[in-house]
């Protein structure tokens, strides 16, 4: 089953905010759906976005 998130808890647990969210959005890094009227984030695309971010420095 789907695990939904809304937009504040997709930037809190990307540790952005909310405008950085849609701005991904936008540029297709990161869907938006709505469901039941609201903006949503399937929690399975920010853990998929997380698993493709490199860091920017490595030990």
């Amino acid at each position: 089953m789907e695990e939904w998130v809304s937009i504040n808890e997709a930037a809190k647990i990307l540790g952005v905010n909310r405008t950085t969210i849609y701005r991904w959005s936008k540029s297709g890094q990161l869907p938006i759906y709505k469901v039941v009227g609201k903006s949503k984030v399937k929690k399975a695309d920010i853990e998929k976005l997380l698993n493709d971010v490199k860091p920017l420095h490595q030990r």
